[in-house]
């Protein structure tokens, strides 16, 4: 099970692997958050996609108590990110 304390390490692996920050609203729905506070973390961060991938996942990392590589994975895939997703799974 991911924590907080992962979130560097997949920011990197999500960099590593191009992934375009700029889906990060739509993955944030796929891994199961609320659409109101990805709104916020918008609102918070307007044009800065880095800080609200970063602050999505963050999100996701505190409510989901299972959150996991495999779950994360299957969210990028289902955003258009396959060569990222295939990335991560090795």
């Amino acid at each position: 099970t991911l924590t907080i304390k992962d979130l560097v390490d997949i920011i990197r692996v999500l960099k590593d692997g191009n992934f375009q920050t700029t889906k990060w609203l739509n993955l944030g729905l796929y891994l199961g958050l609320i659409h109101n506070d990805l709104k916020v973390i918008e609102t918070n961060y307007p044009r800065d996609a880095e800080r609200c991938l970063r602050e999505c996942l963050a999100k996701w990392l505190t409510d989901d108590i299972e959150a996991t590589w495999n779950k994360l994975t299957i969210a990028v895939g289902e955003v258009g990110e396959t060569s990222v997703a295939e990335y991560i799974h090795v």
